[in-house]
């Protein structure tokens, strides 16, 4: 049996500019096996089933203190969008929410 050394969480979207797309969630490769191709294979294989299901754009969210993982998405040509087009991420939580929704 092969152990489980990494995994990529997803899911589908939609953009009202552009159509469907993806967005992932997180991608984690155990420290022992980085460096060896894995994480860049998960991506390429989610790349894949994107384009299959006619997705437009792939987006995730990348820690600003995150060195080695901003090193390894600016490798495989992704933009930060906070820099280059002053996209800006917002979050309600819990407490927010349910405040709006009391509102």
């Amino acid at each position: 049996m092969v152990p489980a050394v990494g995994y990529l969480l997803y899911f589908y979207t939609y953009s009202t500019f552009e159509g469907r797309m993806v967005f992932m969630e997180d991608l984690y490769v155990s420290p022992s096996y980085r460096q060896q191709g894995i994480g860049r294979a998960l991506v390429k294989a989610l790349c894949e089933e994107a384009l299959s299901k006619g997705c437009c754009r792939f987006d995730f969210n990348v820690l600003d203190w995150n060195e080695p993982s901003i090193r390894f998405y600016k490798n495989l040509g992704a933009v930060n969008m906070t820099s280059a087009h002053n996209w800006n991420l917002y979050r309600l939580s819990l407490d927010d929410m349910r405040k709006v929704a009391q509102s």
